[in-house]
């Protein structure tokens, strides 16, 4: 599952593996010469180091089923393939720099771990197995946390290499309004390209852009693409593609919540703008007797990403298209759906996933739909 420790430069192949964008390895121009700066913070996916590396300064047991959903679902995957079509596409603009990644070696391991041993464990905990995203320091001390490097050897028998993705380094700034829409308007951009699930928040918005992508869906996927198993229902292929819709809408809604927040925060700094028409939080304009409405927009359908990027003709050969300009105003994407839902939508803080996923006959469908 994990990517086997390179013996050469050839074996850095552009990741992840499976249908869909990735990205290529980071050039050192050599081995690799990383010196470690500081540690900027860490979380349940990922631990953020501020590193030099040459002019570049950067900040389940089956294992069948995980080979299955590693390309797709696990946040170092993620963002390969969500920086990876933003490169494809022509269209990096809209998030931070990355300028490719890496397979820690051995001796940078120990000079990282040396270096930063006075940190508490769970700062340094590299073994997130993908089930938990609660509180990191409790999550650190789940009974049931699987150490998933040892379960997955390289076929030498050695740990497999710590992987990171290399991002220009940055910081946050304060939101204006100036700042926001931009923020609105890459948003809109990214989800364009194929780009969904984002994870909007303040502390993720890096020298005014997106910076971690480490939950996002990248289509074509599992979650947006039905038609690749042949088996399932009309009702599933239903139930997935309003999963979609919601997780689009849910982007909108979290950068509705992060300017109330930020609102909350900084009273002599209002910014007076939102994505969905209710805001947040949700403004109650109902009637009495006015009945629910049973139809939602968001404002993309990432499904129609494949306009601006490459394709191949029936000689095989790899045709640039056209440029596109990504649109400012892209048609909004219709969904038709119960009245509770709406409601769900509409009101509710935190949207959840309503589908979740299991491997069976060789393909991921959602649980007790295959």
């Amino acid at each position: 599952m994990y990517p086997e420790r390179p013996q050469s430069v050839a074996d850095l192949v552009p990741l992840p593996q499976g249908n869909g964008p990735k990205i290529k390895a980071f050039d050192f121009q050599g081995p690799q010469q990383i010196e470690f700066s500081d540690h900027l913070g860490s979380g349940t996916h990922s631990i953020v180091f501020k590193v030099k590396i040459r002019a570049h300064e950067d900040n389940w047991d089956d294992p069948n089923a995980l080979g299955a959903f590693y390309p797709y679902s696990e946040p170092f995957t993620c963002e390969c393939r969500a920086f990876g079509r933003l490169q494809e596409a022509g269209y990096d603009e809209p998030a931070v720099k990355c300028f490719g990644y890496i397979l820690l070696d051995d001796a940078h391991e120990n000079t990282m771990m040396n270096q930063f041993a006075h940190l508490p464990t769970h700062k340094l905990n590299f073994n997130y197995d993908g089930y938990n995203d609660d509180d990191e320091e409790e999550y650190s001390k789940d009974p049931n946390l699987r150490d998933m490097r040892s379960r997955f050897r390289c076929s030498d028998g050695n740990l497999p290499p710590l992987r990171g993705i290399v991002k220009e380094f940055g910081v946050s700034k304060d939101l204006d309004h100036k700042g926001a829409k931009r923020i609105l308007r890459d948003i809109k951009y990214v989800q364009q390209l194929g780009i969904t699930d984002l994870d909007i928040a303040y502390r993720q918005v890096i020298n005014g852009k997106l910076s971690d992508f480490s939950t996002s869906l990248t289509v074509p996927h599992f979650a947006s693409n039905p038609e690749w198993n042949p088996h399932i229902s009309r009702r599933c292929r239903s139930k997935i593609e309003f999963e979609l819709f919601v997780t689009c809408y849910k982007d909108f809604r979290d950068f509705d919540i992060m300017i109330h927040e930020w609102n909350e925060d900084h009273k002599d700094k209002q910014i007076n703008l939102k994505a969905l028409p209710e805001g947040y939080p949700p403004e109650r304009r109902r009637l009495r007797n006015t009945s629910t409405p049973r139809r939602l927009y968001t404002h993309v359908d990432p499904r129609n990403y494949t306009r601006y990027l490459p394709y191949t003709n029936r000689q095989g050969e790899i045709v640039q298209r056209q440029f596109r300009a990504l649109a400012r105003l892209p048609s909004p994407w219709y969904m038709e759906c119960s009245a509770a839902a709406v409601r769900r939508l509409k009101e509710t803080r935190k949207i959840e996933a309503g589908l979740h996923w299991q491997y069976q006959n060789e393909h991921i469908v959602p649980l007790n739909e295959g």
